[in-house]
């Protein structure tokens, strides 16, 4: 296989991930029922973010190198995109959820090894109406609050990662099923003290944190290998701690549910959570930062930009234009002439 035919191949698999979430987009109208909800809400803020709902991914700009050792292996790497940052993105929810996990896993290569562990817990609540849905997640943010300072959880919970989903597999038409996913820092004597809290300890210290009169469904559990379907059927393997990552960092609520609401749920959901934070770090995983990225100019030289557009009347990205690390005025002014 020639040099160019490895660049190609390697180009393709690039493009095919922003291309196969690009249409997963597309296919939700996400633009149109922002516009919507802008003309029902008569707020200018949702039509603003209808219109860079609708532009989102259209252009992407890659940093191409090619390896000083192996000249026909060939690395891009995205330098800028105009992403709408939409949390119901599809693009925007796979590019954070990447990003996430290499800072996560970051992160957790940098701590004591032999010193913690990594638990996994679900906290949920009653299923409230949609049209609740605001007032229960400032309940949860609160509720959560309260149950990380008791003195059981404070003295064992060294860290945490926690995310927020809106919707379970099964939730009724017109309800919504908010819950969170937490990764938490132990010690690694955890399992074997007397700190240790049961399945049940932790049911009935987020029942007296929500100030509820029943039993709230709670899951704990040490993280483990696992396989993931994703949107696209596609089946992974991941080891314990990225399927752990993974589980917290996924999507807020699935593609195909987003599709299926009602105007009237979906604009419920978009309005009630349009200020709610995806993800919260605390303790320890708070305190360490991830560490950059940074391409070894020894192994890796810059050849130039490459631009890329969204054709979506193909429903690929095509070529836009390239500027080599030393630009002609001729590859300048043939930016937008490839079709």
């Amino acid at each position: 296989m020639s040099s160019i035919d490895q660049s190609i191949n390697e180009l393709n698999a690039v493009l095919s991930k922003y291309g196969d979430k690009k249409l997963l987009s597309d296919d939700l109208n996400l633009s149109e029922r922002v516009l919507k909800i802008s003309y029902s809400q008569n707020d200018p803020k949702f039509q603003r973010k209808a219109e860079r709902i609708r532009y989102c991914g259209s252009f992407l700009e890659f940093d191409k190198y090619q390896s000083t050792e192996k000249p026909q292996d060939i690395m891009r790497s995205l330098r800028s995109a105009n992403f709408c940052k939409d949390k119901f993105c599809p693009m925007c929810n796979w590019r954070k959820s990447q990003k996430l996990m290499g800072e996560m896993l970051s992160i957790f290569d940098q701590l004591e090894k032999n010193r913690y562990e990594l638990i996994f817990l679900t906290l949920t609540m009653t299923n409230p109406p949609m049209s609740e849905i605001k007032n229960a997640l400032a309940h949860m943010a609160l509720s959560f609050n309260r149950l990380m300072k008791y003195k059981a959880v404070a003295s064992v919970v060294k860290g945490f990662l926690r995310s927020v989903e809106f919707l379970g597999d099964k939730t009724a038409e017109g309800y919504c099923h908010p819950h969170y996913h937490c990764l938490i820092v132990v010690n690694k004597s955890y399992f074997k003290s007397r700190d240790y809290l049961t399945q049940e300890k932790w049911q009935q210290l987020w029942q007296r944190a929500l100030k509820v009169d029943y039993l709230p469904m709670v899951n704990v559990q040490k993280i483990k290998p696992r396989e993931f379907v994703d949107e696209l059927g596609v089946t992974h393997q991941y080891s314990a701690i990225q399927s752990a990552v993974l589980e917290v960092t996924k999507y807020c609520l699935k593609s195909s549910a987003v599709k299926a609401m009602s105007d009237k749920n979906f604009e419920d959901l978009y309005v009630g959570t349009h200020l709610v934070r995806k993800y919260r770090l605390g303790g320890v995983l708070r305190e360490i930062k991830p560490l950059e990225r940074e391409i070894d100019p020894a192994l890796w030289e810059y050849l130039g930009l490459e631009i890329y557009r969204w054709a979506k009347e193909k429903g690929i990205y095509v070529e836009h234009g390239f500027i080599s690390k030393t630009p002609t005025l001729a590859e300048i002014k043939n930016i937008g002439k490839n079709k």
